[in-house]
């Protein structure tokens, strides 16, 4: 009895009288609950470039490139229909994105939230952002900060349309015209290393994409382009598989030659000038059509010189001289047989004797490239400035006209926002069914990381089904 009565003594002024003890350690608790904690989390850059048919992506991690399990998403988002089976299903998704949607046609809504790298639909592109994060970063642990392509001929609305869906899924995004990341992406190919030391081609070059519907001209001059930089062809890839379809089913309809066999015949055998390289491929199926192989590629060759000879004719003797060495060709057609050749000839003879064409190495990661090398020169007080910016602000920068506090910008971006948290992809409840050469600022460079990407091969040919066709 004694022992219990002497621990109640005790604990007596411990609790009352003694309160220095242990006050000031309950205090600081308090004190630390209160203040504000800065954001441990990890930071991922995400370069996106938005496709037409496919978005790819590439991410880098404290000095690290991450290999991810896909970086390349088909633009398919499906949205289940209402009374379907599978909309019964208990616990299944009402979103079903690329194989997983095509698998169900019947039962799907198919929507394509991308179209000619412009957003066509802000609430479905969102959630296709979503689902690509969730991919990079499944635990939703990582604050994940962004820059995404745009073509250099989107106007004000596109641009608020990608932000629209960018913001949300990224916490911190940057939107930049595709030329300028193709010559941002340039500076990891080796050809550029070796021969032009590393030479920065987004302070002078003329970048040449030549794709499926269109092939787009596009001078850079150390800011970011606009439209009236760019110039656009409807001569492309198309263009010559169209010929060849037509030409095959007019002269010999008994061949039965698919559109698909008319593409494949491009990739195989297009060329430019004489005859193609090696020929035709033996025990190959695919007919090599050389007369209309070569008129489809001659007119591309040309259109494309005369584009390029009109946009050096309207820049300074020395400017023209210097891009004329920088000239990119990228796309699906740089793979044409002698077309950089024929490039090169064709400015000559319009009077660029030092015309010099190069071409990247693997076209299609050229711009994933590029947007992730751009989101790592930017530092952290440039990210947070670009955060205190509409895209209506920095495009009058970057036309020249201050801003409201009569002060022009100095941050090279088109476009930014700060946002909060990234929502988790595809919750049932949450988802309804249906200037001069140096205008822009130097920043220190940064060494150049190799960009190791392993892509999945798809088991879906995006350009085969008709919902693709009518888009």
């Amino acid at each position: 009895m004694m022992k219990r009565r002497r621990k109640a003594v005790r604990g007596t002024p411990a609790s009352k009288g003694n309160p220095g003890k242990r006050g000031p350690r309950g205090s600081a608790r308090r004190a630390g609950r209160r203040a504000p904690r800065k954001d441990q989390r990890k930071i991922v850059l995400l370069g996106l470039h938005l496709g037409d048919s496919r978005t790819r992506v590439a991410a880098f991690e404290e000095g690290d490139l991450l290999r991810l399990k896909k970086d390349v998403f088909p633009n398919i988002v499906g949205f289940l229909k209402l009374k379907t089976s599978l909309a019964r299903s208990a616990g299944r998704s009402e979103v079903l994105y690329a194989d997983q949607a095509t698998k169900f046609l019947q039962q799907v809504d198919l929507r394509k939230p991308i179209v000619s790298g412009l957003v066509s639909d802000v609430r479905v592109c969102r959630q296709f952002v979503t689902h690509i994060c969730s991919a990079v970063d499944p635990t939703g642990s990582r604050r994940i900060w962004g820059v995404a392509s745009i073509p250099a001929m989107a106007g004000p609305e596109e641009l608020e349309k990608a932000y629209r869906s960018l913001r949300g899924p990224l916490e911190r995004v940057v939107v930049v015209p595709e030329p300028y990341l193709a010559a941002e992406g340039m500076r990891l190919e080796r050809a550029v290393q070796l021969e032009r030391m590393g030479q920065d081609l987004t302070q002078g070059s003329l970048i040449i994409d030549v794709g499926c519907g269109t092939t787009d001209i596009c001078i850079i001059r150390g800011g970011f382009p606009t439209p009236e930089d760019q110039v656009r062809l409807e001569v492309a890839g198309n263009a010559i598989d169209d010929k060849i379809f037509t030409n095959a089913l007019v002269h010999t309809p008994t061949l039965f030659l698919s559109r698909r066999m008319a593409r494949e015949i491009k990739e195989e055998q297009a060329f430019v000038g004489g005859s193609p390289a090696g020929g035709a491929q033996e025990r190959s199926d695919l007919i090599a059509l050389t007369d209309v192989i070569r008129r489809a590629c001659d007119s591309l060759l040309q259109a494309i010189v005369g584009a390029c000879a009109k946009i050096l004719a309207g820049c300074d003797e020395h400017v023209a001289r210097a891009i004329s060495r920088c000239i990119v060709l990228t796309g699906g057609g740089s793979r044409i047989r002698n077309l950089p050749a024929g490039i090169e000839a064709g400015l000559r003879a319009h009077g660029h004797p030092d015309a010099r064409v190069l071409v990247p190495d693997d076209y299609r990661t050229l711009i994933t490239r590029g947007a992730l090398r751009f989101a790592q020169k930017l530092n952290e007080e440039e990210w947070k400035a670009l955060a205190s910016k509409t895209p209506a602000e920095i495009v009058r920068h970057f036309s020249g006209v201050p801003d409201d506090a009569g002060a022009a910008s100095t941050l090279n971006a088109l476009a930014a926002v700060d946002v909060g948290l990234r929502e988790e992809a595809s919750p049932r409840s949450a988802v309804r069914s249906p200037a001069g050469m140096m205008d822009s600022c130097q920043r220190p460079e940064l060494a150049p990381a190799p960009v190791r990407m392993e892509e999945e091969p798809e088991s879906v040919d995006l350009e085969e089904l008709d919902f693709f066709k009518s888009l």
